[in-house]
């Protein structure tokens, strides 16, 4: 068996054997992990090379992670180890795969969506947009639209357009802003939030797989804000979530699972198989 760390070769005692977990995400939220993996550092230069001097009592143990490789015959995992204790003479830890990996990670757990820069609608003025284009997809590059609805509080209708009759013999009419409409509020795009918040936290991101479906690719979230209330960006009317808190949600949602390559800052999207 061999173990790489940082793709070094780590030295290991002779004999030596851990037990593997291999979990099904979909029911624990974890993949593969081990229980303890001890690397001698007393006397092993190969090690002590790896590790420098983590046995020392200035350095946090938790907040230290590594990249590894295992290789022993036809069985090969990827992923981090991390430790779990320390001594003068060895290093004890533990090996985390995909979502177990992920799961160790606190990357985004102080980062919150509705803190982030997510952008905010190409306009609010009602004369720089006609509704037929506010309504449409496309006019944004699909980032949002500016649909009519009612805030429950003070029953004013946002985003009011009256119906023109054209030529009624015809069937031509148009929508135009109404007069009570003194400037639009939009609703964004699940996808296109997704994306940005990805981007504001400095990830890429690959969401194919849910922009091939094209019911889940037009899904609007419809937190919005009144337009005089005058703060038209995105993230205001989001939640308090952290980012993390989000994927989790979106996975619930969606039927599917966020992986993140936190070596990588890459973000994947794929639906769950059935």
């Amino acid at each position: 068996m061999h173990i790489y760390v940082n793709n070094k070769m780590a030295a290991l005692k002779k004999g030596t054997s851990f037990e593997y977990v291999s979990e099904n995400r979909l029911f624990s939220g974890s993949d593969g992990y081990t229980l303890t993996i001890t690397f001698p550092l007393k006397g092993c230069p190969e090690n002590i090379a790896i590790f420098g001097h983590i046995n020392r009592a200035d350095v946090a143990a938790q907040k230290v992670i590594f990249d590894c490789e295992i290789r022993d015959k036809g069985f090969y995992k990827f992923g981090s180890i991390t430790i779990t204790e320390i001594s003068e003479t060895e290093v004890k830890t533990q090996f985390l795969e995909g979502r177990s990996e992920q799961n160790f990670d606190k990357t985004f757990d102080k980062v919150y969506i509705n803190e982030l820069d997510l952008g905010a609608p190409p306009t609010t003025f009602k004369s720089s947009v006609t509704p037929a284009n506010a309504w449409y997809p496309e006019y944004s590059g699909c980032k949002c639209v500016a649909l009519p609805w009612v805030n429950d509080y003070s029953g004013n209708i946002q985003n009011k357009a009256e119906h023109i009759v054209d030529d009624a013999v015809q069937n031509r009419s148009h929508f135009e802003w109404s007069e009570d409409t003194t400037g639009l509020s939009w609703q964004p795009y699940l996808l296109y939030i997704t994306k940005k918040i990805c981007e504001a936290v400095g990830y890429t991101a690959d969401f194919s797989k849910w922009e091939e479906v094209e019911e889940y690719k037009y899904l609007l979230i419809c937190n919005t804000l009144p337009h005089a209330w005058y703060m038209p960006a995105f993230a205001n009317a989001l939640p308090h979530w952290t980012v993390e808190e989000y994927f989790e949600k979106l996975e619930l949602f969606l039927g599917g699972e966020f992986d993140f390559d936190h070596r990588g800052k890459r973000i994947t999207f794929a639906f769950t198989q059935a």
